[in-house]
């Protein structure tokens, strides 16, 4: 683990099968093995044989053309034994709220799109010292953002072209401490009557980590829609708020122009709004109340809810 702090993290193991389905094909995600992070000491441990370590090969990793493999033996064997047992069919619910497009204003029939905020609202099982880990940045935060921006909407008397679908989802599943699964937004409106024939998704926010993190700026991951990013990074100077564009890694084979979910392979265009460094304290027993920051929350909320509202009413991108 290049992050001690990882070794600290505990994790919801998903409880679905590792594979999802897209327009008929099923696509394997996650390992069949477990993974067992480890600190760079005990891997230099089981290196130590072989006259390299960590960091040398993290060098010889990076002059490797592409395609290049190396193969290395240590000459150990290790061993590794856990005590658990898999918990199956657990009921996981899920909280959805619809806010209605507004047919027909201006000469413009856009109530049929729809925009889906997700915010993840369950946290990690107790530790194996059975200490709680509270969830607070992570993800109370970010249900907490949504709930206000929700009241803003409302209490304006703002009123959407398009339709808005806000979901507080739980079970999301981790493995390794990475995210195997997405929720899959047209599962989760398949029980909102009529919403899964007659809409289509135009786009997805996710919210996690609003209230807390070393950085300065809200941080946008938008996995390749450069419209979305634009429109929330604007959304965020108009507002009074710094934010950029996450340092990821980028998917070519999901970025969108105007957004084109069937050509992609993708629902729709996804972007992920969280404060810099969230991570810091994500699924650990300091994730507390006394971690968040109010300013934060509010700064967070401010471009969130704009974002959001200029989003329900554009009309040409």
């Amino acid at each position: 683990a290049e992050d001690p702090n990882a070794l600290q993290q505990n994790c919801t193991l998903s409880s679905r099968e590792p594979t999802w389905s897209i327009f008929g094909t099923n696509r394997p995600q996650g390992q069949d093995a477990p993974t067992l992070w480890i600190t760079e000491a005990n891997a230099n441990r089981l290196l130590k044989d072989t006259g390299k370590t960590v960091a040398e090969l993290r060098l010889i990793n990076e002059q490797l053309n592409q395609d290049e493999v190396i193969d290395i033996a240590t000459g150990v064997v290790a061993e590794m034994e856990v005590q658990g047992k898999i918990e199956e069919k657990v009921l996981v619910r899920h909280v959805i709220a619809q806010l209605p497009g507004v047919a027909g204003v201006r000469g413009h029939q856009l109530d049929d799109h729809l925009i889906v905020v997700l915010a993840r609202y369950d946290n990690p099982p107790l530790g194996p010292e059975g200490k709680p880990y509270p969830g607070a940045n992570d993800n109370a935060s970010g249900v907490g953002v949504m709930l206000e921006a929700i009241r803003v909407m409302r209490e304006s008397g703002y009123q959407p072209y398009k339709t808005f679908l806000f979901v507080a989802y739980s079970g999301e599943g981790l493995e390794g401490g990475n995210s195997v699964f997405r929720p899959e937004v047209s599962k989760l409106i398949q029980s909102k009557f009529g919403l899964s024939e007659f809409m289509k998704v135009e786009a997805i926010i996710e919210l996690r980590g609003m209230g807390a993190g070393e950085g300065d700026s809200l941080m946008l991951l938008s996995g390749g829609s450069m419209r979305l990013a634009d429109l929330f990074k604007e959304a965020a100077r108009r507002t009074g708020v710094k934010a950029n564009r996450a340092g990821e890694e980028l998917n070519v084979s999901v970025i969108y122009g105007t957004g084109s979910s069937r050509e992609s392979g993708e629902e729709a265009p996804r972007i992920g709004l969280s404060w810099e460094g969230w991570e810091e304290t994500s699924r650990t027993t300091a994730d507390t109340l006394e971690s968040v920051s109010a300013e934060k929350l509010e700064k967070a909320g401010r471009a969130l809810s704009l974002g959001l509202m200029i989003l329900g009413r554009e009309t040409q991108y």
